[in-house]
């Protein structure tokens, strides 16, 4: 991105302090790539909830152990508590407060929400990579 690092991604935020190269102590946003992975891996933080089963909007409280024993046995489908539709984890509505994926694009140093990708720079990845992207915030990965 560099350069267009501004035009790409949009603050959304009006105290946001985006330091662009690194001065003393003051911590400095930047961009870090994570993977790729042979697999898709879950990333989460203290902000993330439950997600909803996209067929019933139920929660899915027991995510934790789902997903920890999709990461030891491999792909797992998660029944819904309610509904009992059976779904991919990735699949579940996690409100863009946690996800997956196997090559991940991380700015940091700001408050999840206040970074957005914009339009331009989705479309730049779907064009390069050939499958479409999402996004999501965590807190304290």
């Amino acid at each position: 991105m560099g350069e267009r690092f501004l035009q790409l991604v949009t603050f959304a935020s009006c105290s946001v302090r985006t330091e662009l190269s690194p001065t003393g102590d003051v911590p400095f946003c930047h961009i870090r790539l994570t993977g790729p992975f042979p697999q898709p891996v879950f990333l989460s933080g203290r902000n993330t909830r439950p997600p909803r089963c996209r067929s019933c909007r139920s929660p899915l409280h027991g995510w934790r152990q789902a997903v920890s024993d999709r990461e030891q046995t491999g792909p797992v489908r998660i029944p819904c508590p309610t509904c009992r539709e059976t779904s991919s984890p990735w699949d579940y509505d996690w409100k863009q407060q946690a996800g997956f994926g196997r090559l991940f694009i991380r700015v940091e140093k700001v408050f999840p929400g206040e970074a957005v990708p914009t339009p331009a720079l989705l479309a730049l990845l779907a064009d390069t990579g050939g499958v479409p992207w999402r996004y999501f915030y965590i807190q304290d990965a």
